[in-house]
């Protein structure tokens, strides 16, 4: 079921994506926090079937 038309939006991040981005992390000094995700949401509308 797509609620309000669909009109929300999601973020996905790709396998390969998430296992570059924690290879990166790795080889930072400290504690720090990093925020991993698509730059292009996708609506609800699109991916969740109706």
């Amino acid at each position: 079921m797509v609620i309000r038309e669909g009109k929300g939006v999601m973020s996905f991040v790709h396998l390969d994506d998430a296992a570059a981005a924690t290879v990166l992390a790795l080889d930072r000094d400290g504690p720090v926090i990093y925020h991993v995700t698509d730059d292009e949401p996708a609506p609800m509308c699109d991916w969740v079937p109706g």
